[in-house]
């Protein structure tokens, strides 16, 4: 009888840059640290514990996308009756019930702060894209120990969803919506041009609707930091914040307005985003034979791939960096495999308008 083959290796089936393409999310996360990004997009893997911050941006991005469905309709009372259906999970959690109960209150102050700003036309809302960018073919061997190479018709999508594309005296600009504990305006405003996730959300804004970018419309919302006092009902609590916030608008919601120069969006894909794309396409094809082995053998470590301390102590963030655990102490808990490559993408429109309709606002697809 012949003999058997030994079993063979299945293929890597998950994310390949030139397949799947890449998020603002992914670049931060690459160009923090390689080890980091791998872990997250190659190994999909996701840690459950709980980040507040983080989790407040979530709800109050979902507030603002229902609210904006619900228009005129809108009530603080219908806003309640949607969380319930909205964040049935984090109400069961009183940490994270609070944070709902929190947000809702705030939420229902922006709603009134941004109807005294200037209301702009709305080209597009939530728009998901997925636009090629081409990367310039590239040879570099000056001698016998180095050879790089991107060949012809390399194309990386570039992925993302924008909060909203606007209409502004004939230009097109985007608008963002950010949710921060600490807010420095005037650093926001000056490094505009070197902000990862607005440049790439311009840059891709031109290629899908093949116009200028103009600039951006800021909104920056500050979470509430006030403490619940000892013995104060959470009533309380809520109705203090929502005095607070009536006391000082300005500091808890913030918009600027930043025009780009002629040349901010090509300056920045030429300096930041090009040589990014190449140093993943090169870590990419240092990785593509065994992705899920990425530092080489014993004897010939793999140059293109690396872990930075970044992966334990993340300064951009003031705190821990992610896989914290899994990094330094090899625990394994608080972490699950998720074979969703970008779940900010996930069209949430029809659980939007399916929980208008249940508290009784129907809206129409598509609006």
């Amino acid at each position: 009888m012949p003999k058997k083959k030994p079993p063979t290796k299945l293929p890597y089936k998950g994310w390949t840059p030139m397949k799947d393409g890449v998020t603002q999310s992914l670049l931060q996360k690459f160009k923090v640290d390689k080890d980091r990004a791998h872990k997250h997009v190659v190994r999909g893997l996701r840690e459950t514990n709980r980040k507040e911050a983080m989790e407040y941006g979530s709800i109050f991005h979902k507030l603002i996308e229902v609210g904006s469905l619900m228009g005129k309709k809108y009530t603080r009372s219908k806003m309640l009756e949607a969380a319930k259906l909205l964040f049935q999970e984090k109400l069961r959690d009183e940490e994270s019930a609070m944070l709902v109960k929190i947000a809702i209150a705030q939420y229902d102050k922006y709603r009134v702060w941004e109807k005294t700003r200037p209301q702009y036309k709305v080209l597009e809302a939530e728009p998901v894209f997925r636009e090629n960018l081409k990367l310039p073919a590239f040879h570099f061997n000056p001698n016998d120990c180095v050879s790089l190479r991107v060949p012809e018709n390399t194309i990386i999508p570039l992925r993302g969803r924008i909060d909203e594309v606007l209409e502004i005296d004939g230009g097109m600009w985007i608008q963002e919506n950010k949710t921060k504990s600490r807010i420095n305006v005037q650093f926001l405003q000056e490094t505009v041009p070197c902000n990862l996730q607005v440049m790439f959300y311009a840059l891709c804004s031109e290629l899908k609707y093949g116009r200028p970018c103009r600039g951006v419309i800021y909104n920056v919302i500050r979470k509430p930091g006030l403490r619940q006092k000892v013995k104060e009902s959470d009533k309380e609590f809520i109705d203090r914040i929502a005095e607070d916030i009536d006391a000082q608008p300005d500091h808890y919601f913030i918009r600027f307005k930043y025009e780009f120069t002629q040349n901010d969006v090509k300056i920045w894909l030429k300096e930041e985003l090009l040589p990014l794309l190449y140093e993943v396409f090169f870590w990419w094809k240092s990785i593509e034979k065994n992705p899920l082995e990425p530092w080489g053998s014993e004897d010939v470590p793999n140059p293109l791939h690396g872990r930075k301390s970044f992966g334990i102590y993340d300064g951009m963030h003031d705190g821990k960096g992610d896989f914290y655990e899994l990094i330094v102490n090899n625990k394994k808990t608080d972490l699950v495999v998720s074979n969703e490559l970008f779940p900010e993408l996930a069209d949430e429109n029809d659980e939007m308008i399916a929980v208008c309709k249940q508290i009784g606002i129907p809206i129409k697809k598509g609006k």
